[in-house]
């Protein structure tokens, strides 16, 4: 294994699942927390953030039911969408990678940021 990855065990129907953590210089991109809803439901009450995204902001109900969403991918896929922290802070920042839910017509390559990071030098540059 090697020292980009690191492992976080979690258990569904008593089967072993690894999320891999990734970093790069600037982010981790790492299994979702329950501490990360805050500020995930913050960024689905945006609208400048959710205007691309169906064009309308969730509650908090909804923003959570996305999140047990993102966390149910990576349980029933094998893969999903990793929470998005900014390294040198600790910050969250949004949400990047891969989804394909029952239904959906193809194989999706996706990413959500909060407002701070739109248009700007700010913004993390997710690569490896």
């Amino acid at each position: 294994m090697t020292s980009i990855f690191v492992t976080t065990r979690h258990r569904l129907w008593g089967l072993p699942m690894a999320i891999p953590r990734l970093e790069t210089a600037r982010l981790i991109l790492r299994e979702w927390q329950e501490g990360d809803f805050d500020a995930y439901a913050r960024l689905c009450a945006d609208p400048e953030v959710m205007r691309y995204l169906g064009g309308r902001t969730f509650s908090v109900l909804e923003a959570w039911r996305h999140m047990a969403y993102l966390v149910g991918h990576w349980a029933l896929r094998g893969f999903g969408h990793w929470a998005v922290e900014e390294k040198a802070t600790g910050q969250f920042v949004g949400r990047l990678g891969f989804q394909e839910p029952q239904g959906w017509p193809g194989f999706e390559v996706g990413w959500t940021l909060a407002k701070y990071y739109h248009r700007s030098q700010n913004a993390p540059k997710p690569t490896v």
